[in-house]
């Protein structure tokens, strides 16, 4: 009901119980039409949530919604990148292992190799497989399979702190970096 509506009503309430006529006035009169017009009020009144209402609580929660996807995205790609960065130390360590039964040198390098050490899932990531290659007496090559942008461009800086993995790089999701136990 609009307001239009509601003042046609209260002014024809008010004519209907009091009369110009003092006549017909009787004391009771006021009191019933303030009664009347408390009806028309409250049966004018809705019980449910209007359109507008029932909009922003979707709007809301849509909000909450992608809010908790971005944030579950960047908890997920944090958690695989040091997933990773661990991966990458326990190679270190194991190559490390196998250069010191081979007098210093990393020429014996291989995936198989650091698999006797590691176990079989040692380069086996969420990703796919990590692979070595170019062994040498002073390091070896590491590649990683294609990794989402976001997690190869958080290893890559994380790999920089480290001084003896040099060279970390990101082409097309794939990680590169050159582990030299000389520097």
């Amino acid at each position: 009901m609009d307001l239009a509506n509601v003042k046609l009503t209260i002014v024809i309430l008010f004519k209907k119980f009091i009369c110009i006529n003092e006549k017909q006035f009787v004391p009771n009169t006021l009191l019933n039409f303030f009664k009347e017009v408390a009806k028309m009020i409250k049966s004018s009144k809705s019980t449910g949530a209007t359109l507008l209402e029932i909009m922003l609580v979707l709007a809301v929660a849509a909000m909450v919604i992608v809010m908790s996807i971005r944030y579950y995205k960047n908890a997920n790609n944090s958690q695989n990148a040091n997933a990773l960065l661990a991966q990458f130390q326990a190679i270190a360590a194991a190559a490390d292992s196998l250069a010191q039964g081979n007098q210093g040198s990393y020429a014996n390098t291989s995936d198989a190799s650091l698999n006797s050490i590691l176990g079989t899932t040692g380069l086996t990531t969420a990703y796919g497989t990590i692979t070595t290659s170019n062994p040498s007496a002073t390091g070896y090559k590491v590649t990683t399979p294609t990794l989402p942008t976001t997690v190869c461009a958080t290893l890559a800086a994380q790999l920089l702190a480290n001084t003896k993995m040099s060279s970390p790089a990101c082409a097309a999701g794939i990680l590169t970096y050159t582990y030299n136990s000389t520097l």
